[in-house]
C-alpha cells in the first residue's frame, strides 16, 4: 500500500477503513479495541479535507457503538494523533482488552 513518498491513495485508505470497520461486529472485545486503534491509524493517514472528515465520522460512529470508557477513548485518540508510533512508545497498547468492553461481554 505504500507509494512514492509514503503516500497512500484515498481509495486504498477507504478500502483499509472499510475492511477494519466490517470486522468490528465479528470479533471478540479485545480484538475490537485493536480494530478501533487500527481505524484511528488509517484515519490519520487521510489528507485533510472532506474524505478525512468522513473517515473521522465513521471512526466516531464505531467508537459510539462500542460504548467505550474515557481511558479507552484516550488511547484511540493517541493512535489517531500519533499513528503507529503510539504503539511503539508503549508496546502492546492496542492489544489490551479495554476495561469498558470487558464489562460489556
Amino acid at each position: 500500500m505504500k507509494r512514492k513518498g509514503g503516500l497512500i491513495s484515498e481509495a486504498e485508505l477507504g478500502f483499509a477503513l472499510a475492511v477494519t470497520e466490517q470486522g468490528l461486529g465479528s470479533v471478540p472485545p479485545g480484538t475490537r479495541f485493536t480494530s478501533l486503534c487500527l481505524m484511528a491509524v488509517v484515519v490519520a493517514r487521510y489528507p485533510p479535507g472532506d474524505a478525512q472528515d468522513a473517515a473521522e465520522d465513521r471512526l466516531a460512529a464505531a467508537i459510539a457503538r462500542c460504548e467505550l470508557g474515557h481511558d479507552d477513548i484516550d488511547i484511540i485518540r493517541r493512535f489517531r494523533r500519533d499513528g503507529l508510533k503510539a504503539d511503539m512508545e508503549q508496546p502492546g497498547l492496542s492489544r489490551k482488552i479495554a476495561p469498558s468492553l470487558r464489562r460489556q461481554f
